[in-house]
């Protein structure tokens, strides 16, 4: 498995209308779960990948200027990051506090409750499933919000959709010192939290700070 981060140097961009073109363009079987997250921030685009093969085929059609966002040419687009699932298994070290920046608003599901601020017991529900992830969610130790700073958000998905969520910052903390919350909270750079993280929902930036300096 292999996370891609490709940047586009336009800001405030329509979620919906990248996730259309995206999904206009899939190679891939369209399953329940769209296999990418998108960001629009005030100045910078981010579609984040985790299916190789959807990556290789919107960037090769962005190199070849086929693809477009409503009228606009994304060939400025570029891999900013890029990281496979191996090199993250071989290079986790045990961390204790796990600090979640949220850029765009985040929302989480609670049964059928949407609720505006994302959970101990859910912040992994993104996380793509194989053997190697589905075996770290289960090993993690348990999480407890340590300190928090959010406040409530509305992002515009479309011109006629706006969402609740929160923005804001807040750390949890670890049972005990774990290599797997090092993997699961690096992958979430690219996964994001929570509820439509397809339509520019829930982007996180992830910290693994000292004890002395998590707040």
């Amino acid at each position: 498995m292999h996370f891609t981060q490709i940047r586009l140097p336009l800001g405030r961009l329509c979620p919906k209308k990248i996730h259309g073109t995206i999904y206009c363009h899939m190679p891939v079987e369209r399953g329940s779960k769209a296999p990418f997250s998108i960001y629009c921030g005030p100045r910078y685009t981010e579609i984040n990948f985790y299916d190789e093969k959807l990556a290789v085929h919107i960037l090769t059609a962005v190199e070849k200027r086929k693809l477009y966002i409503g009228n606009i040419d994304i060939s400025a687009a570029s891999i900013h990051k890029s990281v496979s699932l191996k090199h993250l298994l071989e290079n986790a070290r045990p961390v204790k506090y796990l600090k979640i920046n949220l850029l765009s608003p985040t929302a989480t599901r609670a049964g059928k409750k949407i609720l505006p601020f994302p959970l101990p017991g859910n912040i992994f529900n993104n996380v793509p499933l194989n053997s190697a992830l589905s075996e770290l969610i289960q090993t993690v130790p348990e999480l407890s919000v340590y300190s928090y700073e959010l406040k409530t958000d509305v992002i515009k998905i479309s011109p006629q959709i706006k969402i609740l969520g929160c923005v804001g910052s807040l750390t949890f903390k670890a049972e005990t010192p774990s290599p797997e919350l090092h993997i699961l909270g690096s992958v979430l750079n690219f996964t994001g939290i929570g509820w439509k993280t397809a339509l520019g929902m829930g982007k996180t930036e992830v910290f693994f700070p000292e004890a002395t300096e998590r707040r």
